[in-house]
């Protein structure tokens, strides 16, 4: 008899589903109206750089570079309130900070994985004798 009454409740309960089903309406479809937006940029607020004479020690454009060059301009540096060559670094693309295991107070730096052993300033090593 138990298993008559779970029938019939069953039966009763999928009646119910299937008449919710059907007694949805027709919504009419809107139209909303058309926006249009104009804008403009601003010349003055852009970070892009299309030349440096740093990656062949001439003056070239970036994309006749023969590798892959980020540039983090002074204007980005001044905006982030970069004080420190670490804080430069963090927003160019393929360099991370390496573990020196405390060393001599140079931070180590990975470009695109490869380890950089030495640090320039002006084209001069700035590495203070050691490798």
């Amino acid at each position: 008899m138990d298993l008559k009454l779970r029938l019939l409740s069953l039966s009763i309960a999928q009646l119910c589903c299937i008449s919710s089903t059907f007694a949805e309406t027709d919504q009419p479809s809107t139209t909303l109206a058309t926006i249009k937006i104009k804008a403009q940029q601003a010349a003055d607020q852009t970070y892009k750089v299309d030349s440096s004479s740093s990656a062949t020690r001439s003056e070239i454009a970036l994309k006749d570079t023969p590798q892959s060059v980020r540039v983090v301009t002074q204007k980005v540096i001044e905006d982030i309130g970069a004080t420190r060559l670490i804080e430069a670094l963090d927003l160019a693309g393929g360099v991370t900070r390496a573990n020196n295991f405390g060393g001599q107070g140079l931070t180590g730096f990975n470009l695109r994985g490869f380890t950089s052993g030495e640090f320039y300033r002006n084209g001069f090593p700035i590495n203070r004798g050691y490798p």
